[in-house]
């Protein structure tokens, strides 16, 4: 990122809670932050548990 060869990524990793087999998928995303010369200020990391997401089928829409 620092490098300016790339602007974002993801990853996703299983997390198990508890003894059993219970595990929730989480996704972090790494995004670059830098002024407007292109200058790389730092980082930003955004992480969500997303097991509820992949579940989702068909469509919702706006005002349904």
């Amino acid at each position: 990122m620092k490098d300016g060869i790339w602007d974002k990524e993801r990853f996703w990793i299983d997390f198990h809670i508890g003894k059993g087999d219970e595990k929730q998928k989480i996704m972090s995303e790494y995004y670059a932050l830098r002024d407007k010369n292109g200058r790389y200020l730092g980082c930003m990391e955004v992480s969500q548990n997303i097991s509820d997401i992949q579940k989702l089928t068909g469509e919702k829409r706006l005002l349904d």
